[in-house]
């Protein structure tokens, strides 16, 4: 929105002309410039040949309009003795950089982050040398809210991609302090921040899904079985983990396990493994000559 002052600035601005440019949202924002006074339009002609003209005080507003800015809602980085603002960061952007312990670089220099004020939309830090870096723990959820079938029963030949109406949720749980020379975790400090939610487009192809992907799915989770239920036969021992040859006490990997899917292990030594196993290896097989019917595979 901000954007739009600067743009009315530079040439009025009309709906009929201007949505391929701005979106087909046009009409809110203006009618809101209009009411915080920065814009203004003749009455005499309807609302789709209306020409929106620029009456802000601000002689160039685009002197006070981040270029990086899309979002009218900011949050300040200050310098804690000073309160000179060091920057100002997007709402979306700013829990990504300023947090309580962050340490936020400007101009070359660190900054610690004391405060965050959420209310105010306001970041204190002060001047600091350290040998770490901050890096936030995060996790964001894309959910479409479209109502359309994600995969129709009867999908094109030729799929074409689709934009659908989503949901773009972040939410931070805490951060990590690396050291700079290599990398190493030092430090894992929890967050306590509020999630971000924002709407946007997302943008998905539709393919139908392949014969042999279906059989590679359903052989493999035949197989795994039988061979998961072999191994668990052959655990009758203790011995079958063991520790490392340097006698650190951590768990080796056990023998049957890198022979499994090429030979029985030793311990199969009564006759119902033995022929699970053969059972298992059949299966294998049959599976790889399904799936690949030109390849010579074997186990």
């Amino acid at each position: 929105m901000q954007h739009l002052a600067c743009a009315a600035l530079e040439h009025p601005l009309s709906l009929q002309y201007d949505q391929q440019h701005f979106g087909s949202g046009l009409s809110d924002p203006l009618a809101e410039l209009r009411n915080k006074g920065f814009l203004s339009f003749d009455p005499s002609r309807d609302s789709s040949s209306r020409i929106w003209n620029y009456i802000g005080r601000e002689k160039n507003p685009a002197r006070i309009v981040s270029i990086r800015a899309i979002e009218t809602v900011r949050y300040r980085v200050m310098e804690k003795k000073s309160k000179d603002v060091l920057d100002e960061i997007e709402e979306s952007k700013a829990f990504f950089h300023v947090y309580e312990g962050a340490i936020y670089m400007n101009q070359g220099r660190n900054y610690l982050v004391t405060s965050l004020d959420i209310k105010e939309k306001v970041a204190l830090c002060e001047l600091v040398n350290v040998d770490y870096y901050t890096r936030t723990r995060d996790y964001t959820d894309i959910k479409v809210t479209g109502g359309d079938t994600a995969y129709p029963v009867k999908a094109p030949k030729k799929p074409t991609p689709q934009t659908h109406a989503c949901r773009v949720t972040t939410k931070w749980f805490g951060f990590l302090r690396i050291r700079r020379r290599n990398n190493e975790v030092i430090d894992d400090v929890e967050l306590s921040l509020p999630s971000y939610t924002y709407q946007s487009q997302v943008i998905l192809k539709h393919a139908a899904a392949s014969h042999n992907t279906h059989t590679v799915f359903s052989v493999s989770a035949v197989t795994l079985s039988l061979v998961l239920l072999w191994i668990i036969g052959c655990l009758d021992s203790s011995a079958d983990v063991g520790k490392t040859s340097s006698g650190d006490g951590k768990l080796a990997i056990p023998c049957w396990f890198t022979r499994s899917l090429s030979r029985p292990c030793q311990r199969c030594s009564n006759k119902s493994d033995m022929q699970l196993f053969r059972h298992s290896s059949r299966m294998s097989k049959s599976a790889r000559a399904t799936v690949f019917p030109s390849k010579n595979l074997s186990i």
